[in-house]
């Protein structure tokens, strides 16, 4: 989702673990008994945009941001080995990808990038599908959408589009 809709960074920089952030750091005072413990309170504004590799696991509490995608969707626990991630479909999945804000967030975006793009309702369309799924539009997709675009206001109408094939299982599960 971020790749296409030119988010992605390119690398990692610096540590992954946002102590430069008072919230997340306790018993820092030199007077202090214990000594210094990490609470991912705050994350910095960039993790939302790298590869989750990137992002650190936090074990004794929810990920924030877009880390909850981990969640959902088959994180191999980091105590583990693992030679393959499990691909599962899970209601919870679909329920996710309905409901979530980052999702959301990412359908503006693509909505945005393809309506500034081009003029016409018909090459919309095809970038849509090249950008999102890699393949162009078949004719009887082409027919639902235009038809679909034409039911609702436009900037509505794209976004829309826009979530139902980032939230679709051929984006979910291509290979």
């Amino acid at each position: 989702m971020l790749a296409i809709t030119d988010h992605l960074t390119a690398s990692g920089r610096g540590p992954a673990l946002p102590l430069e952030y008072p919230e997340n750091v306790t018993s820092l005072s030199p007077k202090a008994v214990n000594p210094p413990a990490f609470n991912l309170k705050k994350m910095r504004p960039i993790q939302d945009f790298e590869r989750t590799i990137y992002l650190p696991v936090i074990r004794t509490a929810a990920q924030p941001g877009s880390a909850k995608l981990r969640d959902v969707f088959d994180f191999i626990q980091p105590a583990l080995i693992a030679g393959k991630r499990a691909e599962t479909a899970v209601p919870t999945q679909a329920l996710f990808l309905l409901n979530s804000d980052l999702i959301r967030i990412r359908a503006t975006e693509l909505a945005t990038l393809i309506t500034q793009s081009s003029p016409d309702t018909k090459s919309r369309l095809e970038a849509l599908w090249l950008r999102v799924l890699n393949r162009p539009i078949t004719s009887v997709e082409r027919t639902d959408s235009e038809s679909f675009i034409a039911s609702m206001p436009a900037d509505k109408a794209w976004i829309e589009l826009s979530h139902a094939l980032l939230s679709s299982n051929e984006f979910l599960l291509r290979q």
